[in-house]
């Protein structure tokens, strides 16, 4: 199948694997389409006059999905992996003096929600604002008993961490400790203020979230955060605020019980209002700081930063080898699922043609693609499943619907 005038592109499945609505997704058929190999159905119509969609290849005959037989194919499959959309966290920390614990907690979590968020294969990077050295805590007459934090490796560098006076625990291109004092009342405002040392951080296509940890309530509203951040940066648009904070002032917890946990923990006046507003205007998630157990919230915020990202569905087709050509009419999409026979996509002249289709796939450009893209349909279907695999062969008859 491949030739000085034709290249079966057998590593294009690969190439799908780096940004594709491919792999492991979950699959809920409905009837009609767990039979659909097979099947006479929504996926076995054709063109009115009964004409190849757009020249590329022959339809070898009229039956239904999966009816064509590709083990009789010469052709080559690639299972590619599933990779998702990126994503970018910023994360500022409170270095006052009553949040020794708490940074505790966070230097603890940080590389296992790293690690949960990195299990599926996500490309996640992390910005950290908040005090790295004991120089980002002096001025101003500080108390000296406020708090620095560093993160260990492998989020943070190797060796950024000594006992004393760390070096830098910033790890590009993943980690970024951005030096700077957040002191109670101020984190949003320290966000918007850094912004320009951490902005090279962002990717346009990645989810953007935002987390804040601190024992006090903000200066700033939600209204007024939320505005600025979006005029520094677009991007942000969609991002998710999560937070933990004081759920109660001391005032109000001591008056129900010195035992209560805020009665302990928040300041005077500590209750995150702002915090709260923040969470509830972006979907984020949020844990309780008085209750001084961060784990269930990191579980909590790295499900949020999985459950953001979205499959990319449309893949580059890389240029061929020089001397030869690429064959659209020999391209299929099938996708797996255990115990299950494949089911294949079809091929759509265009995307308006998609809507003649039930699954489907079609080249940006069917006389020169450049692109295969997924129909609109068929990437929500993918996007919203997790437990299958696409399977990408070439070198068999492509399917025209």
């Amino acid at each position: 199948m491949i030739s000085s005038s034709r290249w079966i592109p057998v590593w294009l499945g690969l190439l799908m694997a780096t940004g594709s609505c491919n792999g492991p997704v979950a699959v809920e058929h409905s009837d009609s389409v767990a039979d659909g190999p097979g099947e006479e159905g929504a996926n076995s119509s054709s063109d009115a006059d009964g004409s190849d969609a757009a020249g590329v290849g022959d339809q070898s005959s009229g039956a239904g999905a999966g009816a064509l037989d590709f083990t009789q194919c010469a052709g080559t499959s690639v299972a590619p992996q599933n990779v998702y959309q990126p994503a970018d966290v910023v994360i500022a920390i409170d270095n006052t003096t009553s949040m020794y614990d708490e940074i505790q907690e966070v230097r603890a979590n940080m590389n296992r929600f790293s690690q949960m968020v990195g299990a599926l294969g996500l490309n996640m990077r992390i910005v950290l604002v908040s005090c790295l050295t004991e120089e980002c805590l002096a001025p101003n007459g500080n108390d000296p008993n406020w708090h620095t934090i560093c993160i260990d490796p492998p989020v943070g560098a190797e060796g950024g961490c000594p006992a004393s006076s760390p070096d830098s625990d910033t790890s590009l291109p993943d980690f970024l400790h951005v030096d700077r004092r957040i002191e109670s009342l101020k984190a949003l405002g320290r966000l918007v203020l850094t912004y320009p040392t951490w902005s090279f951080m962002l990717r346009p296509e990645a989810v953007k979230h935002v987390l804040v940890i601190s024992d006090d309530n903000d200066e700033w509203s939600a209204q007024s955060f939320d505005a600025q951040l979006l005029a520094l940066d677009p991007s942000f648009a969609g991002y998710q605020f999560h937070s933990i904070y004081s759920y109660m002032s001391k005032e109000a917890a001591c008056a129900i019980s010195g035992s209560e946990p805020c009665c302990s923990f928040a300041p005077p006046s500590g209750e995150g209002t702002v915090y709260r507003e923040m969470v509830n205007l972006t979907g984020g998630v949020s844990g309780d700081l008085c209750v001084q157990d961060f784990d269930p919230v990191f579980n909590l915020l790295a499900d949020a930063v999985i459950d953001s990202v979205e499959l990319s569905c449309e893949w580059d087709i890389p240029e061929p080898p020089e001397g030869v050509e690429f064959e659209p009419g020999l391209v299929n999409v099938a996708l797996l699922r255990d115990g299950q026979e494949p089911y294949y996509l079809w091929y759509a002249e265009d995307e308006a043609r998609c809507a003649q289709v039930e699954q489907g796939w079609y080249y940006d450009d069917p006389s020169r693609p450049a692109k295969i893209k997924a129909c609109p349909q068929t990437c929500d279907w993918l996007r919203a499943q997790r437990d299958a695999r696409v399977e990408i062969e070439f070198g068999c008859e492509i399917r025209i619907f």
